[in-house]
C-alpha cells in the first residue's frame, strides 16, 4: 500500500495517528480509520497553530486522509 505521507517525518502524536490510519486502511477497517482521521485532523490543526507544520502541508495531509473516508 502506498503511503504518501511518511509518519516518521512528523512530530507529536501525528505519526501514531497516521500509522493507525494506514493500518486500518490495509485491514479495510472503516470505523478505526475514521477515528484515526479525526485524530489526524485535530493534531494537524494543533501543529499548524503552533507553527510546527506548514499550513499548506497540513491541508494536503487532511485532504488525503479525509479523501479516503467512505
Amino acid at each position: 500500500m502506498e503511503r504518501p505521507f511518511d509518519p516518521k517525518k512528523y512530530t507529536d502524536f501525528l505519526p501514531e495517528y497516521m500509522e493507525q490510519a494506514y493500518e486500518a486502511l490495509e485491514k479495510n477497517d472503516k470505523l478505526h480509520y475514521a477515528l484515526a482521521v479525526i485524530n489526524i485532523a485535530g493534531e494537524v490543526k494543533y501543529l499548524v497553530k503552533s507553527e510546527e507544520l506548514d499550513p499548506e502541508e497540513g491541508e494536503r495531509i487532511k485532504e488525503y486522509f479525509w479523501g479516503q473516508v467512505e
